[in-house]
């Protein structure tokens, strides 16, 4: 764990509010999935749900919860509005600014079915929102406000409502820029 906090100290450039709010997730999320007696695992969640909610819910509307699977470096540039779910899978070295949703289909209540799986190096823009059970691409960058709801490959930009893929040629000329619609 301090290895993953090391890397979420550099990642968020040594600020110390989006670093306070990881160190509570992580500290929650170690927690969860440890061997701990479950009555006491039961009380130190607890009093760990009791302070991310006076901070990270209340005071930034960020919800973080202990059950995500977040890899090291995440990158919180501002961290308002923020709202993961539970299930949702992240991986290294992602950024996420404010206002981004990664979120489940209301359709569907079960563990890990409809969760988003995000890959390695993703940038997601402000007020994006990635929805259902799809997987993002490793080296992905989402624009602000894309609305993400099938999935993307990886080395891709992703930009609008409804998401539309942005593939740049070999040559990265402007002419030769290609528009998909997913």
């Amino acid at each position: 764990m301090v290895e993953l906090l090391k890397s979420d100290y550099s990642a968020c450039l040594r600020r110390k509010i989006p670093f306070f709010l990881l160190l509570i997730y992580r500290i929650g999320n170690s927690v969860v999935y440890s061997k701990i007696p479950k009555p006491i695992k039961k009380l130190v969640i607890l009093i760990l749900k009791v302070i991310q909610k006076i901070f990270s819910d209340i005071l930034f509307h960020t919800e973080l919860p202990f059950g995500a699977k977040i890899g090291k470096g995440l990158r919180i540039n501002h961290p308002y509005g923020i709202i993961l779910s539970e299930f949702a899978k992240i991986g290294d070295n992602c950024t996420i600014f404010h206002q981004v949703t990664i979120g489940m289909n209301e359709g569907n209540r079960k563990i890990n079915d409809g969760v988003p799986q995000i890959g390695n190096n993703v940038y997601i823009g402000c007020g994006a929102k990635i929805i259902g059970g799809i997987t993002i691409g490793d080296n992905v960058k989402i624009g602000a406000n894309a609305v993400v709801t099938k999935n993307i490959p990886s080395n891709c930009t992703v930009v609008g409502n409804p998401a539309i893929i942005i593939d740049k040629c070999k040559e990265n000329s402007v002419s030769e820029l290609k528009v998909y619609s997913i």
